[in-house]
């Protein structure tokens, strides 16, 4: 059987079934990012928002029309709090509801810029200012495969086109998912941000046309 491997970007209304695997995705792949604390009902109006707006962006990877692989991205990280600040208190009383103390904390480090104070300014005025890959993830079923090559460089061709970026970030927890940002397409170390359990490492990669 010919492989069919698409990937799409979405800005519109997208089905309550897609969300459903976006979030098993986040929570079995993206496991230690905040999304996957959040309760699945908060994740869907979060989606709900990413959808609607023209700075963050969410793409899916479909291999012969069966999602893989899921990214959501934005033109700056400010955008990532600032476009979210309908849902601030609907993901705190979330949090507190269901005992995510840490994951509040930081949320709330990161509100207050605490989390970047060891980052050297030349290279936090990279990062402030670089197109952001917030999350990433392949199923571990297809992982190793390639899939995962192919959707992010389609996804910097595509975001590219439309508004040229200098040079994308992106955080990781895992040792894995740095190795693979740095061998496949050439990021390097930029700084960590604090958390409270393990800190967050920045990678960076200049865009050229």
């Amino acid at each position: 059987m010919k492989e069919l491997l698409e990937v799409k970007i979405h800005k519109t209304f997208i089905k309550e079934d897609l969300k459903k695997n976006i979030i098993n995705l986040a929570k079995n792949e993206n496991a230690d990012s905040i999304l996957a604390k959040l309760s699945n009902k908060i994740i869907y109006k979060y989606l709900d928002v990413v959808i609607s707006s023209k700075k963050i962006h969410l793409f899916t990877c479909n291999l012969n029309k069966k999602l893989i692989g899921y990214a959501i991205l934005a033109d700056k990280p400010k955008y990532l709090l600032s476009e979210f600040k309908i849902l601030k208190l609907d993901i705190l009383m979330d949090l507190i509801t269901n005992r995510k103390f840490i994951t509040l904390v930081d949320i709330i480090i990161s509100v207050l810029k605490i989390d970047t104070l060891n980052i050297k300014k030349e290279n936090l005025d990279i990062f402030e200012n670089s197109l952001n890959l917030n999350l990433l993830a392949i199923s571990r079923d297809f992982q190793s495969k390639g899939y995962g090559v192919h959707f992010l460089k389609e996804i910097i061709n595509t975001l590219n086109y439309q508004n040229f970026f200098k040079s994308i970030c992106c955080e990781t927890y895992s040792k894995d998912a740095e190795n693979f940002y740095v061998e496949k397409f050439d990021f390097c170390l930029l700084g960590q941000k604090l958390r409270i359990r393990k800190n967050l490492r920045i990678l960076t990669k200049n865009l050229n046309r």
